[in-house]
């Protein structure tokens, strides 16, 4: 059994026409938070047309490589067996493009428009209660008060016929781990560390 986690290494990316004078980035920082989330969500919903943001808990607009970014994320992302879902969206107001990191879980979708949103249902709520349990019993994992994840960290949960395997990234340290169905047990954790691109910042 496999899957196929597309964060770098796959990017689908759509160039889109301008639709008003290009503007520059002091400019479009200038226009706020608000009016910077709204351009960026009318122009994925153009792309995409069951795009909504309240599929998303978490928006952040920053600023990488001299290029503004909204990024649309679901913190805590349930992957479930045999499935291959779209969780995140990033839409850069520079270049006018929109990247998307879908997650395949032993499927393979050929064509692109065969992707949609991931939509959380009672099944995936009830599998990331298991999931933030289990962490909060172990002494060697640390906890998450209140299931609440810090703002620059993201978990993905993939399922399997008898664990979950579990992704923890964040600016500075990636985890991996392995939770066991029924008994919870956490086991193959791994950690790496990793140097913080300090180009790459919230708005």
């Amino acid at each position: 059994m496999r899957y196929f986690i597309f964060f770098t290494a796959i990017i689908f990316t759509i160039q889109l026409h301008a639709q008003s004078e290009k503007m520059t980035l002091d400019e479009m920082k200038a226009l706020g938070r608000d009016s910077l989330i709204a351009i960026a969500a009318s122009r994925a919903q153009s792309s995409y047309p069951d795009f909504k943001t309240d599929l998303f808990d978490r928006i952040r607009v920053k600023v990488s490589r001299g290029s503004l970014w909204v990024i649309f994320e679901q913190v805590i992302r349930f992957v479930p067996r045999k499935s291959a879902f779209i969780y995140d969206m990033s839409v850069n107001l520079t270049e006018n493009s929109i990247g998307t990191g879908p997650i395949e879980n032993d499927r393979e979708l050929k064509d692109f428009e065969d992707y949609q949103f991931f939509k959380p249902t009672k099944e995936s709520r009830k599998a990331i209660e298991f999931v933030l349990n289990a962490i909060n019993k172990d002494n060697e994992i640390g906890d998450i008060p209140e299931g609440k994840l810090p703002d620059d960290t993201q978990m993905t949960v993939i399922e399997k016929s008898d664990h979950y395997a579990i992704e923890v990234d964040s600016y500075s340290t990636v985890s991996h781990y392995k939770i066991k169905k029924g008994s919870g047990k956490i086991y193959d954790a791994s950690h790496k560390h990793y140097a913080r691109d300090w180009d790459d910042k919230d708005e």
